[in-house]
């Protein structure tokens, strides 16, 4: 059975899949970018295997409560390892000189803290269900897990929205300012998105989640893909030449 949650999930899979295969191209075959492109490279493919994972799981394990469960919350080791790669983006476009232990430090504590919410989730499982009338699945999570993703979630994509909105005033070129100011939206809907889907108990809110979650990975697509040219390089070179 093919639910909603699953063809959402789905979709943001290769959304996040075409994103890390654009990045794939000049990251290795030329060899021309600096390190946040291959952070944003690696986030991108660590979002797809997370999408990935659900999808599958929901595909295959919806008539098991308690895999599908288990497969949902042992997705989140690479989602939350994908925050740890996005913490770095502002992280290094304010301090480019960052030492490696500083830079470390701020990964593995963003991707540290989740595998502790992870096995958290997993000796606090809940089963999820189908509701019958929307086809979304109620992942009827742990509280405290809802609340510790969604904090996660905010710690890293508030400076990461800041990022991209000071890109937008920054820059002086117009397709820069809307790839800027389209990133920075998406990053303001994908927070909504961590607020709401990680604490939804409710069908209305399970609603929005969705529809919140595939709106803003669609934004990242549009911001990244803009008018046919890929553009998140060119986006942080200009955002690191104004620093330097």
């Amino acid at each position: 059975m093919i639910t909603t949650s699953t063809l959402s999930d789905f979709i943001n899979f290769l959304v996040c899949l075409f994103c890390a295969l654009k990045l794939y191209s000049p990251l290795v075959l030329e060899d021309k970018t600096g390190v946040l492109v291959k952070y944003f490279f690696k986030m991108f493919s660590l979002l797809s295997v997370h999408f990935l994972i659900l999808s599958i799981a929901e595909f295959v394990a919806l008539n098991n409560p308690w895999l599908l469960g288990v497969a949902y919350n042992l997705s989140h080791v690479p989602f939350f390892f994908a925050l740890g790669y996005l913490i770095m983006i502002p992280i290094l476009t304010r301090k480019p000189q960052a030492s490696p232990f500083f830079k470390n430090l701020a990964f593995w504590l963003v991707g540290g803290g989740g595998i502790v919410i992870v096995i958290f989730g997993l000796f606090n499982l809940n089963y999820p269900q189908v509701n019958p009338l929307t086809e979304i699945i109620e992942w009827n999570i742990n509280p405290w897990v809802g609340v510790a993703i969604s904090a996660l979630s905010l710690l890293v994509l508030a400076p990461t929205m800041i990022f991209f909105f000071v890109g937008y005033f920054a820059s002086e070129s117009p397709k820069a300012k809307s790839r800027s100011l389209i990133l920075g939206i998406a990053s303001f809907v994908l927070i909504a998105t961590a607020v709401i889907y990680y604490n939804a108990y409710t069908v209305p809110l399970y609603i929005l989640g969705e529809l919140l979650s595939t709106m803003g990975f669609f934004l990242v697509l549009l911001g990244v893909y803009y008018k046919g040219e890929f553009s998140i390089v060119k986006t942080i070179e200009l955002l690191r030449s104004r620093r330097s």
